[in-house]
């Protein structure tokens, strides 16, 4: 297979998803920066202590974008679009419901929510005022964070940016005229969140006006096996986000015990940046699992090692060349995090800087969790989920923070995730017999998973002699895994004719391109697939739109789509993937 294409899924999606989880952190980030920098360390301390309220969000709305984006992955990966639709418009249902009943959960409990969470004496109405500012962000950021998510599947890369773009510059706007204008206080910190994520909102909605879309939503009765399907996926988000919100209430209670109030401030505004050093790991975990999860609808075991061997290399320079840069940077950051100045400023660098220690490790984790959710371990998710986002770290700022004061606090993130890597590590060299290399015992696949359906033949191609040769080898490989010769004929023809096709049309811009051939079989007959990575092209609607009055006319194309049982096109992330099944 060519990694070339494997790469450029993973890259494209990679950027999707990221903008997906800055959809979700930019406005706690910027409410974060100003908070910190215009109403000062009470004011903070108040948003501290409803932090764990912002997660659950990210959590419940980053839950149902991870899993009905997963799910409607997959299935695009098996061929189905009719599927993917009615899972498309079940969870986008589910999703509005959970977000009404969210947002007034939030707004008719906000003090209890603020006790709860920690917040006392002055800081309580504070952080009251907060959540009921907070509450009715409740359906946008849910949509937004779903739809984000979802588009990929689409490949609407323009709106996916003008939406977070619009919703950056909205929430900056109205944050800056609050503190600077109408001092409103946290109320006026939440409120223009809300505006920024409804403005946000109706920027993607235009992608339903578009005609060349895949996702189509319909109102459809909720069903109980696809809403647990699209939870198998999205739950381990769902729990990661909630496990840091109990990190946080645990690491406060940690700071709180050593009688230093300001350091639950520090806290605050070192996460709200370190959310951002978060970023490019977990927008990699996610692209990972929604790739992943494409390429085990397939069962294409090389590409998904390709996926998780090229994940993990570009996730580590990414995250190592960004921890350097914030490593450097962190005296000009987190005074724009803090207000006060002076030994608080020290302290908060200082804290910063520990923090970002832990992004290389986490990077290392992050993917490989999200690799194991797409090859469906859930054991090992749940484990790496509860272990790395709470556990691990939590223990490690209970003890340190006994032994080293408040400085052992900010090591704890370092500590827990090079923790986490350690047992995980033991467990996969327990756990597999001796192979090829480590990242294949890692991946934990079955030895059985490629087996249905069988792999007759793959090949890259990049020229029109190397479809000729791949044509020529694909009958040969079909006949000797038993296809009758005339159905390896057909098979032979088509991978001529329509890789031929995307050579001859798809390759004229000179750019670089590549097609990937897989040649399957399963127990309905032979199946070929071909993806390639130019422009947007139907073959099964170009057939349609041809003039039956010349018979001559592209009979190629013809042909093939009279010859195979079934011909489908789907494309998905960018890329064009035509499959054509022949029963024999």
């Amino acid at each position: 297979m060519n990694d070339r294409i494997v790469r450029k899924i993973f890259f494209n999606t990679f950027l999707v998803q990221t903008m997906s989880v800055l959809a979700s952190l930019i406005s706690a980030t910027v409410d974060g920066m100003v908070t910190g920098s215009l109403l000062g360390v009470t004011p903070m301390a108040a948003y501290g202590f409803v932090t764990p309220m912002i997660n659950v969000y990210m959590a419940l709305g980053g839950a149902c974008g991870t899993g009905i984006s997963t799910v409607c992955g997959r299935i695009v990966g098996e061929g189905d679009l009719k599927k993917t639709n009615k899972v498309f418009s079940i969870g986008m249902e589910f999703t509005f419901l959970l977000s009404i009943a969210v947002m007034l959960i939030t707004i008719f409990f906000a003090k209890p929510l603020a006790v709860m969470f920690g917040a006392t004496g002055e800081t309580v109405p504070m952080a009251v005022d907060f959540l009921r500012g907070y509450g009715p962000c409740a359906p946008a950021m849910f949509l937004v964070t779903t739809l984000i998510a979802v588009l990929q599947v689409d490949g609407d890369m323009k709106l996916v940016f003008a939406s977070t773009t619009t919703m950056t510059v909205v929430n900056v706007v109205f944050d800056l005229l609050n503190g600077l204008v109408f001092h409103k206080g946290l109320f006026g910190m939440a409120l223009a969140t809300t505006l920024s994520f409804y403005a946000a909102l109706g920027v993607i909605m235009l992608h339903f006006l578009s005609k060349n879309r895949i996702l189509h939503f319909s109102l459809t009765k909720l069903n109980g096996a696809d809403l647990l399907d699209i939870a198998r996926y999205g739950l381990p988000y769902a729990l990661q986000q909630l496990c840091r919100a109990f990190l946080v209430m645990s690491l406060n209670y940690v700071i709180l015990s050593l009688g230093n109030t300001d350091g639950v401030a520090v806290l605050t505004a070192v996460t709200s940046a370190g959310n951002l050093c978060m970023t490019v790991g977990t927008g990699t975990g996610r692209a990972v699992t929604l790739v992943g999860s494409v390429f085990r609808g397939e069962k294409d075991k090389a590409s998904i090692m390709m996926l998780l061997k090229d994940s993990l290399k570009y996730s580590l320079i990414m995250n190592g060349v960004l921890s350097v840069v914030l490593f450097i940077l962190s005296g000009q950051l987190m005074p724009l995090f803090l207000q006060g100045g002076g030994d608080l400023t020290d302290i908060a660098v200082k804290a910063f800087r520990c923090f970002i220690l832990c992004t290389v490790f986490y990077s290392f984790n992050v993917v490989l969790k999200s690799h194991y959710q797409a090859v469906r371990r859930e054991v090992m998710v749940y484990a790496y989920v509860f272990l790395d986002n709470f556990a691990s770290i939590a223990l490690s700022g209970f003890v340190l923070g006994q032994l080293f004061g408040l400085d052992g606090v900010w090591f704890s993130y370092l500590a827990g995730e090079i923790i986490t890597l350690l047992i995980f590590s033991i467990v996969i060299l327990l756990r597999t017999k001796r192979g090829p290399s480590f990242l294949e015992r890692a991946a934990l696949l079955p030895a059985d998973f490629d087996k249905e359906p069988l792999l007759i033949y793959e090949k890259s191609i990049g020229s029109m002699e190397e479809v000729m040769e791949a044509s020529e080898a694909g009958r040969t490989a079909c006949r000797e895994a038993g296809c009758p010769a005339k159905i390896a004929n057909y098979v032979s023809l088509a991978v001529e004719e329509m890789a031929g096709n995307v050579v001859r049309f798809g390759f004229r811009d000179k750019k670089h391109y590549s097609i990937d051939l897989r040649i399957t079989k399963n127990q309905e007959g032979w199946v070929m697939r071909i993806r390639d990575d130019c422009k947007s092209f139907n073959p099964i609607d170009y057939v349609r739109l041809l003039n039956d009055e010349d018979p001559v006319a592209h009979i190629g194309i013809k042909m093939v789509n009279r010859l195979a049982g079934q011909m489908d096109y789907i494309n998905s992330m960018n890329m064009n993937n035509l499959i054509a099944s022949f029963q024999g």
